[in-house]
């Protein structure tokens, strides 16, 4: 995500590898991985490219075949594709049903039940892309009563499960993944084989899987500041919000010890272990403290955009090659997930795309008024 916007909004010749990549996708017919999450992402990647080539006036066949099979992928998930739900049957009206189900049940048998996951918030921002380019594309205009539906219920999402601590900064759905298998040996600091769980109440999301909220607050709030001033200034709000709360509690600077920034582990600023025996860690493993922070590397961070934010990313991009300690502790217990070769952990730390995205996450948040 972070190279394509870099090329697109500092006019880098590097943007026709993008028309290439997206020209291969739509010929070769768009074959997507069935798993959800997996799509939801690259759809909303797709979908950030249109909105991208689109503000530059690039059209081609290929791109609008893109645009319609978005929308025909977003139709489907919001009330089409029955959508899963733990412990009971799908919802056969989609992400719409089970949506309004999370937001209506207040005491759910298990709090995880109500959480807002992945693929409903990729939706929000598929949306996002697409509404924001509405007047460009007749094929959008068409459709644009669905993409409303969406972004209304994203607006009530963002409005009643945000908890916020002061008068600026929040935490999304604080608690409601604290009886989750991945949040049960939050409460302990250190990696013991064999202990027992000990969830922490009212436990925050954890920093990983938070790193794309900036990039999803962003498509929702210029969307919105194309039909309502007041939602557009509440998404302003909490991406402000979030800037502070991630450079006042979640990053942790370097210091002798450690030449590189660190992340705690979930976003209150609690630091235990997450994912304790996880099936892609194996037993008796898991993330100890700070060791969600190579998610730091990816960049999204630097789409709260400001100097501050640039600085984080520049003083970061300059730590390469990164020292042992640090790479151990980006690396963390690593994964057994199939990757890319060029993403795969530690790879990805080594061979200069990491640090790649650091330069290029500092260059976007400096230059942050240009989205």
């Amino acid at each position: 995500m972070i190279p394509m916007l870099a090329a697109f909004y500092l006019d880098l010749d590097e943007r026709s590898q993008f028309h290439e990549h997206f020209a291969r996708f739509a010929l070769s017919g768009g074959n997507l991985p069935d798993n959800r999450v997996t799509r939801t992402q690259y759809l909303y990647f797709a979908a950030v490219y249109v909105r991208l080539s689109t503000e530059e006036e690039w059209r081609t066949s290929e791109t609008t075949w893109i645009v319609s099979r978005l929308l025909q992928e977003v139709e489907s998930f919001w009330k089409l594709e029955p959508a899963w739900q733990w412990d009971r049957s799908s919802f056969d009206g989609g992400i719409s049903e089970r949506l309004e189900w999370k937001l209506e049940i207040v005491e759910p048998d298990k709090s995880y039940y109500k959480a807002i996951i992945d693929e409903e918030l990729f939706l929000f921002g598929i949306a996002a892309e697409l509404y924001r380019i509405k007047d460009k594309w007749s094929e959008i205009t068409s459709n644009e009563a669905l993409l409303l539906e969406i972004l209304d219920t994203a607006f009530r999402v963002f409005t009643a499960e945000i908890v916020f601590i002061d008068q600026a900064r929040w935490l999304f759905q604080p608690g409601v993944w604290e009886d989750h298998p991945d949040y049960l040996y939050a409460g302990h600091e250190e990696k013991v084989p064999g202990m027992a769980p000990a969830p922490v109440s009212g436990i925050a999301p954890d920093s990983s899987h938070s790193h794309r909220m900036p990039a999803w607050l962003d498509s929702l709030e210029k969307a919105s500041r194309l039909q309502s001033d007041f939602d557009a200034d509440w998404y302003g709000l909490l991406i402000y919000g979030l800037r502070l709360q991630f450079l006042e509690i979640v990053v942790n600077e370097p210091d002798s010890s450690f030449a590189g920034f660190r992340l705690t582990n979930f976003m209150d600023g609690w630091n235990g272990i997450y994912r304790w025996g996880y099936s892609t860690q194996g037993e008796n493993q898991g993330y100890g403290p700070f060791e969600l922070s190579g998610t730091l590397m990816y960049g999204w961070w630097g789409l709260l955009g400001g100097s501050e934010i640039g600085e984080t990313f520049a003083i970061q991009a300059s730590e390469f090659p990164l020292e042992d300690n640090v790479l151990a502790t980006y690396v963390g217990p690593n994964t057994s997930r199939d990757r890319h070769p060029i993403l795969a952990w530690p790879a990805f730390f080594e061979n200069g795309l990491a640090e790649l995205s650091m330069i290029l996450a500092s260059k976007i948040a400096y230059g942050s008024d240009w989205r």
